[in-house]
């Protein structure tokens, strides 16, 4: 399978849609999309040419695709979904249909749905024929098989009907006139926007202003109910005990399941995470704890996913994982029954560099603020403009979940100091986070704990293995 995220390059993209131009219709939120959406751009123009030549659609009917899957690809994927394109499911799709699109689309129909449904099944079948996205047949079936606009139907509340043609509507004045994103300048979003003459230009604006508001923003007194949304999916569809029981014992199992209820309790302070990603996690984790030799790819391909989803996942579960279940592995009968204070091995790497790394051994007593120090003089040789703001992010994305430091300068601004000690952080094993030092250089580096162990009197803490 081609993992348009991580390992295909333009030229081997351009090299597959030889016939066709890229498109400039989809446009990067962050700095970090930008060369991601020249792939996608790339994709979508590879796209647009298979509706022309290969299946032979009228143009009104290619153009209603291309404009439903500008949406999904643009106003989902890009603006809201972390999740890359290779990592694209059935609860994925159950989400954007379910639960994005009526929430989020003002005006939103029936039709809308239906329609929405049958561009989804083309763009599926072009990832599979094109970029070979699906070679098991059975993640391809359930795929098409959620995209069943009748059965979905039942599932929304629409409330009362619309007037498709109510010109107070946004959505139909989006709909009727030619609107271009041009991108984004300093977070303004840039765009051009023709309609009918009869119809006053500040009218027209207004009203996709309101769309527009609609459409991109997760407001505050929705994000809850969406929240809900997709935890009571997962509870719907996991079940560890089919799910894991040619690899595990019930007692191993219940394991999982007390894995499973902390990401439930913990679930709005996650990031996104799906099904079969959350199920092969928690397998991983299992693996882990209990000493088993399944390797990663096999865990992958036990729950019809990829390693990098399976990583992915596994990563954000990770402070739902009590540490204690993997101290047995790391530390010894006799230590664990003495009074030998435990400590942590984090692998720090540089972020815009993952070949440049160190480890590094603290005790649970250190602080961030001692983390901190350790990057400082460790990974930069002491070279750092001293005197900067710095963070920890702890779910691993920027401004979420934050310790920040020094608290004296930072008082105000943030509630989490990084003058607290390692243990009362409530780190999982194989957790991921995120160093910002210099909020205007921008210097970052992934901190991961990849150990266990405990206060050695031939050592200094902090102290660094590699």
């Amino acid at each position: 399978m081609m993992e348009l995220d991580l390992e295909v390059k333009i030229s081997q993209l351009k090299k597959i849609f030889s016939n066709s131009t890229p498109s400039k219709k989809l446009y990067a939120i962050t700095d970090e999309q930008k060369p991601y959406v020249r792939k996608l751009n790339v994709l979508f123009g590879g796209f647009h040419e298979y509706l022309k030549n290969e299946i032979n659609l009228t143009k009104k009917a290619s153009d209603a695709i291309i404009e439903d899957i500008e949406t999904f690809l643009q106003i989902f994927h890009l603006d809201y979904s972390d999740k890359w394109l290779s990592e694209l499911d059935k609860e994925e799709v159950d989400y954007y249909l379910q639960g994005f699109l009526p929430r989020k689309w003002l005006g939103f129909s029936k039709s809308d749905l239906k329609s929405m449904c049958k561009s989804l099944k083309v763009f599926l079948d072009f990832l599979r024929e094109k970029l070979d996205y699906f070679p098991n047949e059975i993640r391809y079936r359930k795929m098409m098989d959620a995209l069943n606009a009748n059965d979905i139907i039942d599932t929304i509340d629409w409330g009362d009907d619309e007037d498709e043609d109510d010109m107070e509507n946004p959505n139909t004045f989006i709909k009727s006139n030619r609107l271009q994103f041009e991108g984004y300048d300093n977070g303004n979003l840039i765009y051009s926007l023709e309609g009918d003459d009869d119809i006053p230009r500040d009218i027209l604006e207004a009203n996709f202003m309101k769309w527009l508001k609609t459409i991109q923003n997760v407001r505050e007194s929705d994000k809850m109910s969406e929240i809900e949304f997709k935890k009571d999916h997962l509870k719907k569809s996991i079940t560890l005990e089919k799910d894991l029981m040619p690899w595990y014992s019930i007692d191993e199992i219940n394991v999982g399941k007390m894995i499973l209820n902390n990401v439930y309790k913990n679930f709005h302070k996650l990031k996104t995470i799906n099904e079969r990603g959350l199920v092969a996690a928690i397998d991983c984790a299992l693996n882990e704890i209990l000493s088993k030799k399944a390797i990663q790819k096999e865990i992958a391909k036990r729950h019809d996913t990829s390693p990098a989803t399976l990583i992915n996942n596994r990563y954000i579960i990770a402070p739902c994982i009590p540490l204690e279940y993997f101290y047995p592995l790391f530390i010894s009968e006799s230590d664990l029954n003495s009074d030998k204070e435990k400590t942590y091995i984090f692998k720090i790497s540089n972020y815009y560099n993952g070949r440049d790394w160190s480890k590094f051994e603290l005790l649970e007593s250190n602080t961030l603020d001692d983390l901190h120090d350790v990057i400082q003089h460790f990974m930069e040789g002491g070279e750092y403009d001293e005197g900067h703001l710095y963070s920890f992010f702890m779910n691993g994305k920027e401004w979420d979940a934050e310790y920040a430091g020094p608290e004296e300068f930072q008082r105000g601004r943030a509630s989490k100091f990084t003058n607290i000690a390692l243990k009362e952080t409530n780190l999982g094993y194989k957790q991921r986070f995120l160093y910002l030092y210099d909020y205007g250089d921008q210097i970052k580096y992934q901190v991961t704990i990849v150990g266990l162990g405990v206060w050695n009197e031939s050592k200094t803490y902090p102290h660094r293995i590699r």
